[in-house]
C-alpha cells in the first residue's frame, strides 16, 4: 500500500473518541496517514480512541489536535466538505467520486472536512471550503456512522491517488488555505472600513458571498499576493489622489 501525504482528514468537533479511532483505521487501510482533529468533546489523548484504532496507533499517536478550523487546514489547498444534508451554499455540490477526482487531480494538498456526529458541519465551516461532497445513497436516510463514511471516502480516493503516484506527482501552485485566509482577513479589514459591509446584521452573509466567489477562482500563490498588493495600493491616500 503506497502511503499519500496529500490528503488529510479532518474531524471538526468529533463526540464520540471510538469513532475517532475506527476513522484512524480506515485511513491506514486505504493508506492515508494526516489525520487532524479541531476541537474533540472527549479531549486529547483518549484511551478509548487508541483502543478503537487497532493496528492504526501510529496515526492516533501523531494525530494533530487544533482549536479552531482555520488553524487546521492553513497548509492545505483545497478543501471538501461532506455533509449528508442539502446546504444551500452557493458552493458546488457533487454527488459523484469521479466529480471530485477531476477537481483535485491538480491539487497539491487536499482536506476531506466532516462534522459531529449529531449535526454535521456547521454553515461557517462550509463556507470556508471549496466544494461540498455528498456519498450518493439510494436510501433517503442518508445519514452514516462517522468513521463509516470516512471509510468510503478514503477507499475510493485511495484508488486514484495511488494511480497518480504510479504515474506522475504534478500539481499547479493554488494558494495554501492560510495564504487564502491572510487575503480574506485583508479585504475584510478593508471592506468594514470602506463603509461596503453595510449594515453590520448583513455583514456576515455579505461577506461569506464575497469569500465564495475568490474560492471559486482558486488562485495561486502569486496571484494572493499581487491581489494583496492591488488593495494596500488602492488604500494608498497619495494613489487615490492621481
Amino acid at each position: 500500500m503506497l502511503k499519500n501525504k496529500n490528503l488529510a482528514i479532518i474531524l471538526v468537533n468529533p463526540q464520540l473518541p471510538e469513532n475517532i479511532g475506527m476513522s484512524a483505521r480506515a485511513m491506514m487501510n486505504c493508506g492515508f496517514y494526516d489525520l487532524r482533529i479541531v476541537n474533540p468533546r472527549d479531549g486529547w489523548p483518549n484511551k478509548l480512541a487508541i483502543k478503537s484504532s487497532v493496528h492504526a496507533k501510529k496515526i492516533i499517536s501523531k494525530t494533530k489536535i487544533f482549536d479552531s478550523f482555520e488553524n487546521s487546514v492553513s497548509d492545505l489547498n483545497f478543501l471538501v466538505a461532506t455533509t449528508a444534508r442539502r446546504r444551500y451554499a452557493r458552493k458546488d455540490h457533487f454527488f459523484s467520486f469521479l466529480e471530485i477526482k477531476k477537481i483535485i487531480s491538480d491539487t497539491h494538498k487536499v482536506g476531506i472536512v466532516f462534522g459531529p456526529e449529531n449535526s454535521g458541519l456547521s454553515n461557517e465551516v462550509i463556507s470556508k471550503c471549496d466544494c461540498i461532497f455528498s456519498l450518493p445513497l439510494k436510501s433517503k436516510q442518508t445519514s452514516l456512522n462517522l468513521s463509516h463514511s470516512v471509510l468510503i471516502i478514503c477507499y475510493e480516493l485511495s484508488k486514484f491517488y495511488h494511480n497518480i503516484q504510479r504515474s506522475s506527482n504534478i500539481f499547479i501552485d493554488i494558494a495554501t488555505k492560510a495564504e487564502f485566509n491572510g487575503l480574506m482577513n485583508h479585504l475584510h479589514q478593508d471592506l468594514i472600513s470602506s463603509g461596503f459591509l453595510n449594515p453590520p446584521e448583513k455583514r456576515k452573509i455579505m461577506f461569506e458571498n464575497i469569500q465564495n466567489m475568490f474560492l471559486r477562482a482558486n488562485f495561486t500563490s502569486q496571484e494572493i499576493r499581487t491581489f494583496r498588493g492591488i488593495l494596500k495600493k488602492l488604500k494608498n491616500p497619495i494613489f487615490r489622489q492621481k
